[in-house]
């Protein structure tokens, strides 16, 4: 699949709520990637998505 991103994602992991980008990976993997270098990219092996994208949203300044 490639570099097929997805920006800006809310996903529940551990019984944590993320908000990262997601790269799919080949052999049905995920990269989750911050914004912030505090915290570093992992990888999820065997992921089930079990949500629908319904919206995008964009913060900034008025």
């Amino acid at each position: 699949m490639g570099k097929e991103w997805l920006d800006g994602v809310l996903f529940q992991l551990d019984g944590q709520v993320h908000v990262k980008r997601l790269q799919h990976l080949p052999g049905n993997r995920i990269r989750v990637i911050s914004d912030n270098t505090l915290y570093p990219s992992y990888e999820i092996d065997n992921f089930q998505i079990c949500a629908r994208f319904l919206g995008r949203w964009a913060f900034g300044r008025m």
